[in-house]
């Protein structure tokens, strides 16, 4: 790999990298670059692999490549200036709070010269710290450090106890310069291949800004059905017509799997071509969606095995063994699924689908219809001095919904959710929106043009609180209705779309009662 790497305006920057990251590996391989411009390094790896390109005060740039023994590789980067920012809700994190973006932030205030300030803990002889709300290199800065992964954290010299940061606009650069990444040699295996990634995720923003905005379930599902994807499927069949290596041919199949939503045809070749082995499996959500894209997901359940056996991806095996698990709990195979959830637990029990197996699936976990609804206390939205308890709604059915303003999913449960609060909310029914936001301000914005009139609160700490612990919490939208006796009475897909309205049908009728919260 070699190049060259500049800022905005074509100058060398100060501090800046390129970055490798193999499908296949966890690894991510950070090469400085800075102010000689150039860079030559090896890549020590091949396949499909992502660059990213990134330098202080700058947005990150990437390419996916793929890459094959032997090849050089030059480009040559200029990144672009981050947008301006019509408002800001800004805190810092930094040293005195371990780096937790979540967790014991400081807001900062702003002043009338337009900057904006936060008096933070300093004990030692120098901070570094970074400012959430907006790129986080941060205006004032007596040194820099890297974080790793492209995050440069500025440092300052603290003499006393605490230390007043502050953030100007003004200063962050901003420019009108499009970003480039330039390939030298444009006909390349790597150029190509760049070319068609770069082409799909164009089109991958399209399909979400076509969906991003609409609320109604039946609304969205249209548009998800029927967005033209022919430009992408066009482009996948160009490639592979071409006289290339199988390999190669399946490294674009992967592609359009990981973008695009392909139809069973596509999905089918691919699990025919593409080896269970493969690590091109590893590539975003290329094997779930070339599984259940198929039609009959449950017919492929010899080349999961396989692929639990043969593919050397550890990103691989635990979604596979997941799609297993799932596969006999809508089968009832109680045994089965005892067997793989051991399984799960005994060599993935550190990944993402561990987690969520074990709030789905342990044989012991506490959420669990029929079992009482663990003691918890949240803080309301807006009004921090009131809090919700178990006791707060004694003797009624309430829905306690676990969501975000960023989750997808959660925005489209929300015309259901209304219709069941408009149906049963004057009675012993009510709803409880736990938000896993980021900022309290997030929701109250978000609510404030949206017919949610409901019960509000929101959970300090998201994934890593107490509550989601409580509450087994591993993946949003999570909903849970509890009975007038404190027991739960239905879970997850049962409270779901139109389920949710057949659920309190069941179990409210038209008898709604009329008990309040206390």
């Amino acid at each position: 790999m070699e190049g060259t790497l500049v800022g905005h305006d074509g100058s060398a920057l100060p501090t800046s990298h390129f970055h490798v990251l193999p499908y296949d590996d966890e690894r991510v391989r950070s090469i400085a670059v800075g102010m000689n411009r150039s860079f030559r390094a090896p890549l020590d790896t091949s396949g499909v692999v992502t660059l990213r390109f990134t330098g202080r005060n700058h947005e990150m740039e990437s390419a996916t490549v793929l890459v094959s023994p032997g090849d050089t590789i030059g480009v040559d980067v200029r990144l672009g200036t981050f947008p301006a920012q019509d408002s800001l809700d800004l805190k810092v994190f930094g040293t005195f709070n371990d780096f937790s973006y979540r967790e014991e932030t400081i807001p900062m205030q702003r002043r009338n010269d337009g900057t904006y300030a936060a008096t933070v803990p300093s004990p030692g002889d120098s901070l570094t710290y970074g400012v959430l709300g907006t790129p986080p290199d941060g205006t004032q800065i007596d040194d820099l450090a890297y974080a790793g992964d492209g995050d440069y954290r500025p440092v300052v010299a603290t003499p006393q106890d605490s230390t007043e940061i502050v953030y100007d606009p003004a200063a962050v650069p901003r420019s009108d310069a499009e970003p480039t990444v330039n390939f030298r040699d444009a006909n390349s295996t790597a150029a190509e291949y760049a070319r068609f990634t770069e082409s799909l995720e164009r089109r991958q923003e399209a399909f979400r800004e076509a969906t991003r905005s609409v609320e109604e379930r039946e609304e969205r599902k249209a548009i998800s059905d029927t967005f033209d994807w022919s430009p992408s499927k066009n482009r996948l069949d160009d490639a592979l017509e071409t006289e290339r290596p199988s390999e190669v041919k399946n490294a674009y199949r992967a592609a359009y799997l990981t973008y695009a939503r392909p139809d069973s045809t596509v999905a089918k070749e691919a699990l025919a071509t593409i080896p269970a082995s493969s690590p091109l499996w590893a590539m975003g959500r290329a094997f779930r969606r070339a599984l259940y894209s198929t039609g009959d997901p449950g017919a492929h359940e010899a080349f999961i095995y396989e692929m639990l056996r043969k593919n050397p991806s550890d990103d691989v095996k635990p979604g596979a063994l997941m799609t297993l698990l799932q596969q006999a709990a809508q089968k009832d195979q109680e045994e089965k699924q005892k067997l793989l959830f051991a399984w799960m637990e005994s060599e993935y029990s550190d990944t993402p689908p561990a987690r969520i197996a074990r709030a789905r699936y342990a044989p012991d976990r506490t959420i669990q219809v029929g079992k009482p609804v663990p003691d918890f206390e949240v803080a309301a939205l807006q009004d921090t001095t009131k809090t919700f308890t178990t006791a707060s709604f004694e003797g009624m059915y309430v829905l306690l919904d676990f969501w975000a303003t960023w989750c997808g999913p959660c925005i489209e449960e929300l015309p259901t959710l209304q219709t069941a609060d408009s149906t049963y909310g004057d009675g012993n029914f009510t709803i409880l929106s736990l938000s896993f936001d980021d900022a309290r301000s997030t929701v109250t914005e978000f609510l404030e043009d949206r017919d949610m009139p409901w019960k509000h609160a929101f959970v300090e700490g998201g994934f890593r609180s107490e509550v989601a612990d409580q509450f087994e919490v591993a993946g949003i939208p999570k909903p849970i209705l509890i009975g007038p006796d404190g027991e739960i009475v239905a879970t997850e897909a049962d409270l779901r779309g139109e389920a949710l309205l057949k659920t309190l049908d069941e179990h409210l009728g038209t008898d709604v009662g009329t008990a309040t919260t206390n």
